[in-house]
């Protein structure tokens, strides 16, 4: 039966002679999405008239404080401009869906500035809010912007009630972000970026309250660029070619950098000060780290583990690297390989079980 007013569906069925029921929120062709009927309409209503040009499909967003109060999806292809001094407010956990190219134009002294409210019940799930932008035909541009989440909300779930993890999202658009910070974050990502390929220079992630900053099969650099106090990773890739270039991360909650599902990270000169774990690596991904410095590592500075024993082992090749305090320098599960200044680790393996107890096998 179908409750109306709701739109969910009430499945009623018998297992092992017991019966059930079970409510489950599907999406029929005239369901409730969450997104506003009238897309331009009510960007018009937030944005005023005069910034929506219908004929080139463009938003033109100029300095001013906009509020966002409903979630709102743009039509494909349009596109959006934020000038210097612009201030966009998410609350009550609104999204603002692009599939077009965005372009954030702030300046060093006139950042774009962009807060973040999660609403913890919408839905029944909950939904982060921010900014998602999906399936761009052209690359994304984001220079000086300032995001700033609430610090301390949270979902009982990784993702809300849009399917999304990040206050800040690309999916299958490519983006370029320079000269940003992304400032006390709620979401489960600061910054989440998939199936894309993107450059982040001079990029600050601080306070996040999970990862800092995710991206999963995609390419990409992370170039001059600073992660501070997260929750849990500072950078977390999967299935994702990645370069690290003069990258420092300090009081990183769980690993300063993990790749795995088969990645590739080259790193070279990257300081960690303060982590669970350096640079892990697990499930066929290999990382090569030259120039490098791990200090203040309460478990291990370089790991490699099997988490999903469909991809495989893992290895790390580190070169020119030094460590300071540290519980230990490497730990490795039998059949993967760690390299340190030319040097085989060859001492004992962790076990399966030593793996499992460390939380690896369930984490990201």
């Amino acid at each position: 039966q179908l409750l109306a007013e709701k739109g969910d569906l009430i499945l009623e069925y018998a297992y092992r002679g017991d019966l059930f029921e079970h409510t489950v929120s599907v999406q029929f062709e005239h369901y409730d999405s969450g997104f506003s009927d009238t897309p331009i309409e009510a960007l018009e209503a937030v944005l005023g008239a005069n910034q929506i040009d219908r004929t080139k499909q463009e938003i033109s967003i100029v300095a001013g404080r906009y509020v966002f109060t409903e979630s709102i999806e743009a039509p494909i292809g349009w596109r959006m401009r934020i000038m210097p001094g612009a201030e966009l407010n998410f609350e009550q956990g609104s999204l603002l869906e692009l599939r077009g190219a965005l372009a954030i134009e702030g300046t060093e002294n006139n950042p774009v500035i962009v807060n973040v409210e999660t609403d913890l019940a919408f839905r029944d799930m909950g939904a982060w809010g921010g900014i998602f932008v999906s399936k761009a035909a052209d690359r994304s541009t984001v220079r000086h912007l300032v995001l700033t989440g609430t610090g301390v909300q949270n979902l009982n779930t990784r993702q809300g009630f849009y399917g999304m993890t990040g206050c800040f999202s690309f999916f299958e658009s490519d983006v370029t972000i320079s000269h940003s910070e992304f400032n006390s974050t709620q979401c489960e990502d600061a910054l989440n970026i998939v199936k894309s390929d993107f450059v982040l220079d001079d990029v600050t992630i601080s306070k996040a309250r999970a990862d800092a900053f995710d991206s999963d099969f995609s390419t990409g650099v992370i170039k001059d660029s600073l992660f501070l106090d997260s929750g849990n990773d500072g950078v977390d890739v999967s299935g994702t070619s990645l370069r690290m270039e003069r990258v420092r991360m300090e009081g990183i909650g769980d690993k300063a950098v993990s790749v795995g599902e088969k990645s590739v990270l080259f790193a070279t000169q990257i300081e960690i000060n303060g982590a669970v774990l350096g640079l892990a690596s697990k499930d066929l991904s290999r990382a090569t780290v030259e120039q490098s410095r791990f200090d203040n590592i309460v478990g291990t500075a370089l790991m490699t583990y099997i988490k999903k024993a469909e991809y495989g082992a893992s290895s790390i090749d580190c070169q020119n690297c030094s460590f300071g305090e540290t519980g230990a320098v490497t730990g490795r599960q039998e059949g993967t390989q760690i390299i340190v200044n030319g040097r085989e680790d060859r001492r004992g393996y962790l076990t399966q079980q030593q793996v499992i107890d460390a939380g690896l096998a369930e984490t990201g």
